[in-house]
């Protein structure tokens, strides 16, 4: 958002330019949690979950070998059944917002956005079973094959996997902006493959007794591992080397996800939170709180930044949206001059959430301490502004503010002398205003705050007197001619 907005009061008179400058406040905020977000039908499980661009979400129903749809704002599910005798695997989604799933019968399925649904898209090679998968922005699956030390690719354009070969069994696999795909294997090592095939088992050699379960890249290829044995997280660098830092007590979490600065998220079921890891950091610190009662199956970050947990014991999906919102309604008020005016902006996001204003009339002011809009406004009119959140992952969109000023009350009139030596003050104009001007000549006098002519009063009230006496004046002339 541009922090200097041109903004306009629209008075009677015509359109009036209102010169002030923008502003901005940085507070602390919370992630609103969805809980639940998602609740499946009796007897489903939801083991892992994806979310398109339109807000779509697909999860990967293990007891029942189906993917569930659910569409924004539509509790039931469109089902797409895998293979006859599959159990599914794992569940991604590329750039297209095609979305792939792996089963143990070897088959990749494919789902289009626009919903066509292909149960055999790809076949893994003869006697091997799909595993976890990984897809990239460009539509390139790479899937591990179960207990073995087998990786297949497979592209768009081709229907054969490409067969990579690694020294120890493939646990997980995910992969860089560049290309280069990551496995996490039992030697224990990281193995590297690059874009033009060549493998570097060796990449990262991990701590013995080091049982990789989850492998988290980073667009820049620095990297998270989750120890299945002892929980540690371990970071590594771009760079192979010793890992940067190393977390213990972790006893509860079993997948991590990353955000788009490559912070890593996961669910903590003994204290009920999400809890995130920033760059070398090893203290985990907590930014959203919950009560599901049971360790997440998976976490998915979604493209837009939100934190998805499948609780499969639970039949629950839990969303925690990580953009700053603007949690209270569009302003749109109404006022009157001379009356004290204000409103709150509040917010939801990760960390410190930014309000930015644009430029306000200069009878108003914001609190950046309180994300306060307040002023006493001096001049009728309808105002417009406009404001929004942001925070270290994304901006919320423009927000127009519409603030509509009547005039004050009217004085209550107060007359003017009609006449006498006294002058002085202002010609009280066409319009009612201004005070009394009065001569020695006795001329008409004015109402000063309402224009009010008086001598049409008096002129009467002269008539009225004149023909009051003139009746008494007759009914004593004829009572005594009685």
């Amino acid at each position: 958002m541009h922090r200097s907005r041109a903004l306009t009061c629209l008075v009677a008179t015509g359109i009036v330019a209102v010169a002030a400058l923008g502003f901005a406040s940085s507070a602390s905020a919370a992630p609103e949690v969805i809980d639940p977000y998602i609740t499946v039908p009796s007897g489903s499980t939801p083991d892992a979950t994806v979310m398109n661009s339109a807000g779509d979400t697909f999860v990967l129903d293990t007891t029942n070998n189906k993917v569930l749809r659910y569409s924004p704002g539509n509790p039931t599910p469109f089902g797409y059944t895998l293979g006859a005798g599959a159990i599914a695997r794992d569940i991604g989604i590329d750039g297209a917002d095609n979305v792939y799933v792996s089963d143990n019968a070897g088959a990749i399925a494919q789902i289009t956005r626009s919903g066509t649904f292909t149960p055999s898209w790809r076949s893994m090679p003869m006697g091997y079973t799909a595993g976890n998968i990984d897809v990239e922005t460009d539509g390139t699956v790479h899937v591990v094959a179960s207990g073995t030390n087998t990786l297949a690719t497979f592209t768009q354009a081709d229907t054969t996997a490409s067969v990579k070969t690694l020294l120890g069994t493939a646990r997980d696999v995910d992969s860089d902006a560049a290309g280069n795909v990551y496995v996490a294997t039992s030697r224990p090592t990281v193995t590297r493959i690059t874009p033009a095939g060549v493998i570097d088992d060796s990449y990262i050699g991990l701590e013995a007794g080091v049982d990789p379960e989850d492998l988290a890249v980073r667009d820049d290829g620095s990297l998270f591992v989750l120890d299945a044995i002892t929980r540690k997280l371990f970071e590594y660098g771009a760079t192979p080397g010793a890992p940067r830092v190393s977390s213990s007590g972790l006893t509860d979490v079993f997948e991590i996800a990353l955000d788009s600065r490559g912070s890593a998220y996961f669910a903590s079921a003994s204290t009920s939170t999400v809890k995130s890891m920033p760059h070398a950091d090893s203290t985990p610190t907590t930014v959203a709180s919950f009560i599901p009662g049971s360790a997440a199956a998976a976490v998915t970050m979604t493209a837009d930044q939100q934190l998805l947990f499948s609780y499969s014991r639970l039949g629950i999906v839990v969303d925690v949206p990580l953009l700053p919102k603007i949690t209270s309604p569009t302003i749109n008020s109404t006022g009157t001059v001379g009356t004290p005016f204000s409103t709150v902006i509040t917010t939801s996001g990760l960390d410190d959430v930014m309000v930015s204003t644009g430029t306000l009339p200069a009878w108003l002011t914001f609190d950046p301490v309180t994300n306060t809009v307040s002023g006493t406004p001096t001049e009728a009119g309808t105002y417009t502004f406009e404001y929004s959140a942001s925070n270290a992952l994304g901006d919320t969109p423009d927000q127009t503010a519409t603030i509509t000023i009547s005039g004050g009350p009217m004085p209550s009139p107060t007359p003017s002398p009609t006449g006498g030596s006294t002058a002085g003050g202002s010609t009280g104009g066409s319009n009612g205003t201004g005070s009394a001007n009065t001569s020695s000549s006795g001329s008409r006098g004015t109402l000063a705050s309402t224009g009010f002519d008086a001598e049409p009063l008096i002129l009467m009230a002269s008539l009225l007197m004149t023909a009051g006496a003139a009746a008494a004046f007759t009914r004593a002339r004829r009572s005594r001619a009685r």
